[in-house]
């Protein structure tokens, strides 16, 4: 660990007791925080540290633009809150439920400390169960008859807030059991994985105009793919896709709405500068081990030691596709990073193997029109995923790499491919110099076509 991230971390480490505020359902109400729900009584109760926490339901919805006055004192909370607590009372599996509106404490103090513990109060939830509005009813009862949703559902679906927002992506990612149901008027829950099948099989046979029409639908089936396969714990570079088409005020809540899922054990100062931000998410992905940030669209740093390290900001993805392995694994010391499973790819005329892999992964069976180069179908291909703006094609002997800039390519130079960081096409790469000291220096980060490999540990300055 560097001197550097351990200062950082030392500001971040102000480990407090969970505050843990539940709605636990009761005979009868017995203070003035109980309110009814569901034809049930639940009241507000504080658990000590040293107390058991009941197993409990957590709700993830999107608050809206309307406010009402908030029922267990001063101040205003989402209008939707007492219709989604309605909601999510008639389904939980449990006797005690928490959603933000009235479980984040009102005292100033106690409220900071529990909005920097969300992660940690999503991912000790028995289950989260996701509210959505009755205008996507019909694509619900599609789910529950069994039917083949249509393009007009996905499109109801695509203007639901929840879907965009950066704040719920936490919530989904860092879910046991999830579970999605309406607002009001809605007898039965989808769960998580019958919703990806239901959402992602219309999604599969859409034409390229209609999926265009669908990115945040599109990045939803991508988030639920991840979090079905990472069993609650995405890397960082899953997470960047994952908030690839998401919204929120501030650029900075990029990673502020995250922090939780990099370490849901921790608290964290959120920050309303994005700098800052994006220091604090690299500065806990590096403690962790987890280096697949790197695989961002940024210039690199010109710090000593640190040519792999992305300059501080957004952290935008290569390409916000569905992501899969076991992440960028590796170590940062004061000189340089050891990057675990990268494979070397020399420059050199394109493999048959290679080419046939490109057809057939990345362009669907078809080298394009008019007998154009494969690089450059490859491009067309790549800008139709989302990957725009990237430099020439570098010709490799077992695939293609774009950088992210226009530069101009040595023959000494190679490309390192992640063998854990893939997608069905391909795999984040970097554009590297050798050292004499047999280390490398990072030149720029890009997209690799092509099949991947085993890899080894390389050392980066």
């Amino acid at each position: 660990m560097t001197t550097h991230t351990r200062r950082l971390l030392r500001t971040l480490e102000d480990e407090g007791a969970l505050i843990m505020y539940l709605l636990v359902q009761c005979a009868s109400a017995t203070s003035s925080f109980t309110l009814n729900a569901a034809g049930r009584t639940w009241e507000l109760e504080h658990f000590e540290p040293s107390t058991p926490v009941p197993g409990y339901s957590c709700v993830s919805y999107a608050w809206g633009v309307g406010k009402i006055a908030h029922p267990f004192g001063d101040g205003e909370i989402s209008s939707r809150a007492l219709r989604v607590l309605e909601a999510a009372a008639r389904f939980a599996s449990t006797d005690a439920l928490w959603i933000d509106a009235l479980c984040v404490p009102l005292d100033a103090s106690e409220r900071q400390l529990t909005l920097r513990q969300l992660g940690s109060i999503y991912a000790n939830a028995h289950e989260v169960l996701v509210v959505l509005s009755e205008a996507v009813q019909p694509l619900f009862d599609d789910c529950h008859a069994d039917r083949v949703l249509s393009i007009d559902a996905l499109r109801t679906l695509e203007q639901e807030l929840w879907v965009k927002r950066f704040w719920t992506y936490q919530e989904l990612a860092l879910a046991k059991e999830l579970r999605f149901i309406i607002e009001r008027g809605c007898s039965f829950a989808v769960a998580g994985m019958q919703f990806l099948n239901k959402v992602g099989e219309p999604l599969a046979r859409a034409r390229p105009s209609e999926l265009s029409a669908l990115p945040a639908v599109d990045n939803l089936t991508d988030v639920l793919a991840s979090w079905i396969h990472g069993y609650g714990q995405p890397f960082a570079y899953q997470i960047m896709a994952g908030l690839a088409q998401r919204e929120a005020e501030r650029a900075a809540d990029r990673f502020n709405a995250v922090l939780g899922v990099i370490d849901p054990t921790a608290n964290f100062t959120t920050s309303s500068d994005v700098n800052e931000a994006s220091e604090q998410f690299m500065a806990r992905c590096e403690v962790r081990g987890d280096l697949s940030f790197v695989y961002a669209r940024s210039l690199r740093s010109t710090a000593p030691g640190r040519s792999w390290r992305p300059e501080c900001g957004e952290l935008l993805p290569l390409l916000a596709w569905h992501t899969f392995g076991k992440g960028q694994q590796g170590t940062v010391f004061d000189s340089h990073a050891a990057f675990e499973d990268l494979h070397v790819e020399q420059q050199g005329s394109l493999s048959e193997q290679a080419a046939n892999f490109i057809v057939h992964r990345s362009l669907q069976g078809t080298t394009g029109s008019g007998g154009q180069p494969l690089s450059m179908a490859a491009a067309q291909a790549l800008a139709a995923m989302g990957a725009s703006s990237l430099g020439p094609a570098l010709e490799l002997e077992r695939g293609l790499f774009f950088p992210t800039q226009a530069r101009r390519v040595s023959s000494e130079h190679l490309v390192l491919v992640a063998s854990e960081v893939r997608w069905v096409h391909g795999a984040p790469a970097l554009l590297v110099e050798a050292l004499p000291s047999r280390r490398y220096r990072c030149l720029d980060c890009g997209i690799f076509l092509g099949p991947t490999r085993p890899g080894t540990t390389l050392e980066i300055e």
